[in-house]
């Protein structure tokens, strides 16, 4: 008995010994080679890859300009072959493709896909600036980016069609695609006006643009002066025209444009007066001033042209009046005051008053204006004009009046 348990612990050491059985792996494919011979398709064709394998958890990884894609291999087929999706084949440029089994690279390649003979309805198109001077300089730009009708950019060189018409002539010209855009410039007109631009290509066009063709720098102009008397009456206007302004090209300039007119007395006061251009013509104009004087006029479009200069003489409206002053000498009547056609003066003409001390202080001043031909003015209880030396001045005539009580 005790003989069979050693044969027994023999037999059982022997097997504990044996090698285990290896689990078989799985081998990988030999090198697979792409059956399909197009390497050039055209967007939106149907793209299929073969491979001389069979199926076996191969992966095709695809990747272009807009990212990367995984494919599985057609489940449909018991040959190795993969669809394309639209993704893909919709978009044009270069795409490479590479296969993968579990994580070994057994082949790789690359096609190249066009864009779509059917191209978009409607062309993106870019222009400006949008308004440009009439200089024989001043340009434009347009840009256009053709598509097929899956959004793809056309090839170099295609040709694009560009439309321009400035009144009444219109022009065709030809703008190659470079870079996915077509592009060209635009004015350089001596006239102005509005230029009407647009592109096309088959039936493709764009929207049209409007470029508008302003004037340039104006020229130098005149100024005339119409007034109905030459009296400093305070009261009438002078008003100021300039001839119609042009630029250096002849053409009118933009209405609106702001014309400055300067007059200075012959005191060496200066005063403005402002004037927008209608149909190239600009008016100021200026109330005639209360006392007489002289002006020099000159007009100017800031920064860019002038004038000539005019020269307007005033004389007095004003030949005399009288002043009243009050018993107590706190009120002081001024008038009348009658102008050169011996009436009253027109309402509203400026009277000034100043008090002085007996050792010629400043003591008040004081300002009305005319009405019905008189001015009045009431001193402070505290003075007297008896007191006081006044002097008065109406329309640049003035009086001085010397104090009555020491």
């Amino acid at each position: 008995m005790r003989c069979k348990h050693y044969i027994w612990l023999i037999v059982l050491g022997a097997l504990g010994c044996s090698k285990s059985a290896d689990v078989p792996s799985e081998k990988i494919p030999n090198a697979i080679k792409l059956i399909s011979t197009e390497r050039e398709f055209t967007a939106d064709d149907s793209i299929v890859f073969k491979f001389d394998g069979k199926t076996a958890k191969q992966l095709l990884l695809i990747q272009n300009g807009w990212g990367t894609i995984a494919l599985q291999p057609d489940s449909t087929n018991t040959d190795l072959t993969f669809t394309l999706p639209q993704t893909i084949t919709q978009k044009s440029g270069l795409a490479h493709w590479s296969l993968h089994y579990q994580k070994t690279k057994v082949a790789e390649g690359s096609i190249n896909i066009l864009p779509s003979k059917t191209l978009s309805e409607s062309m993106e198109s870019y222009i400006g600036p949008t308004s440009i001077f009439a200089d024989n300089q001043d340009e434009a730009m347009i840009v256009s980016l053709p598509q097929d009708t899956f959004g793809n950019p056309l090839p170099d060189r295609t040709i694009i069609e560009l439309t321009e018409k400035f009144k009444n002539v219109q022009n065709n010209t030809s703008m190659p695609i470079q870079g996915m855009i077509a592009h060209a410039y635009v004015g350089g007109h001596s006239e102005i006006g509005e230029l009407f631009l647009g592109t096309s290509i088959e039936n493709q066009v764009s929207k049209e643009f409007t470029v508008s063709v302003l004037p340039t720098k104006s020229a130098d102009f005149n100024i005339t002066m119409e007034r109905q008397h030459h009296f400093a009456d305070g009261n009438q206007i002078v008003s100021f025209t300039t001839s119609t302004v042009k630029d250096r090209n002849g053409n009118t300039i933009a209405d609106g444009t702001m014309v400055n007119f300067v007059v200075e007395d012959s005191s060496g006061n200066q005063y403005q007066t402002y004037g927008q251009t209608l149909n190239g013509i600009a008016v100021g104009k200026m109330l005639h001033p209360e006392a007489p004087t002289q002006w020099k006029v000159k007009a100017h479009i800031s920064g860019l042209s002038q004038s000539n200069s005019l020269e307007l003489d005033f004389e007095a409206a004003v030949r005399d009046y009288t002043v009243h002053v009050s018993e107590n000498g706190r009120t002081i009547t001024v008038g009348p005051i009658l102008s050169y056609m011996k009436q009253w003066i027109p309402d509203g003409m400026g009277i000034y008053l100043e008090i002085k001390g007996p050792d010629g202080e400043l003591l008040l001043t004081q300002e009305t204006t005319s009405r019905k031909g008189m001015g009045k003015f009431e001193l402070p209880e505290n003075m007297n004009a008896h007191e006081n030396t006044m002097i008065i001045t109406v329309a640049g005539i003035e009086k001085r009046i010397e104090g009555t009580i020491e």
